[in-house]
């Protein structure tokens, strides 16, 4: 199964949610605030981070630019209680896989873990070359994610 950070200031959410995934039979990191996640994404290999977009310090949005640069096959999930159009679509072009708005049903975390997955063994080529070719472009800064993927999960997902 895959490794996941989850990045939250609160720890009822971080506990909460770490083990919802531990017993979806991933392994899970969390951490407290970007700087903590950075140090465990240097030293583990992480495949999905679940991140809080308020943070004190470095914030999820901030944190999510930096882990494209380190880690572009990363899938990033940003989660926030304030949530706006305006910081979806920014989250989106900076290269988020998902945007959660606080509270979340634990199940939409369990669709997000199984549709990432299929789009990281599919996909990890593609998000590597895009992020490598993804300076020369200047209009966009998402990492373009395979199509097939997105099908399937538009297919997963329940509808709102």
């Amino acid at each position: 199964m895959a490794t996941i950070l989850i990045v939250d200031d609160e720890k009822n959410i971080r506990t909460h949610l770490a083990t919802y995934v531990r017993g979806r039979k991933h392994r899970v990191e969390v951490a407290a605030d970007a700087p903590e996640a950075l140090a465990i994404l240097e030293k583990t290999d992480i495949e999905v981070v679940f991140s809080d977009v308020r943070m004190a310090g470095m914030d999820g949005l901030a944190l999510l630019r930096e882990i494209r640069q380190r880690r572009p096959e990363a899938v990033v999930v940003l989660m926030t209680a304030y949530a706006t159009v305006a910081g979806a679509v920014e989250a989106m072009r900076a290269g988020a896989y998902d945007y959660l708005v606080k509270p979340f049903a634990l199940d939409e975390v369990g669709l997000l873990l199984s549709a990432s997955s299929r789009c990281r063994v599919s996909g990890a080529r593609t998000a590597r070359s895009a992020a490598r070719s993804s300076s020369r472009r200047s209009s966009t800064r998402s990492i373009p994610r395979c199509s097939a993927c997105w099908r399937r999960r538009a297919r997963s997902r329940p509808p709102t």
